[in-house]
């Protein structure tokens, strides 16, 4: 059934949002864990309240892509100035997470443009 959109146009976007919010909660996931053990440079609640964050924005992205929603854009907005500040204060290796953010930013853009070329989604009759 064809609802009046190209799904070969938002498909690749919307797995790239979906790949990259995946490795953007594993990778805070993972962040928290390792603060929890004790384990490497940076340990305590300020790791884990920003992982907490940081993870919990990048799964909303996800579920927002998925639903089709416009609120996915300041969000991935707010995760590319989050990553700029920790490359900034905290350490320039996480630059490479600049990079990742600002390619995700591109790919919501991209779904975005194709959403508001579509029809919209169909409702069930009352």
């Amino acid at each position: 059934m064809s609802y009046g959109h190209d799904m070969r146009r938002s498909s690749g976007s919307k797995i790239i949002v979906h790949a990259l919010a995946f490795i953007g909660v594993t990778f805070w996931l993972v962040m928290i864990v390792r603060a929890l053990m004790g384990v490497g440079q940076y340990t305590g609640w300020k790791l884990i309240v920003t992982g907490l964050v940081l993870g919990g924005a990048h799964l909303l992205i996800s579920l927002f892509t998925r639903r089709r929603s416009a609120a996915a854009i300041p969000l991935i907005w707010f995760v590319l100035v989050a990553d700029l500040l920790l490359g900034v204060f905290v350490n320039p290796k996480v630059f490479l997470l600049v990079g990742a953010s600002i390619i995700l930013l591109a790919a919501g853009y991209a779904c975005r443009r194709a959403w508001n070329a579509a029809a919209p989604l169909p409702t069930a009759a009352p």
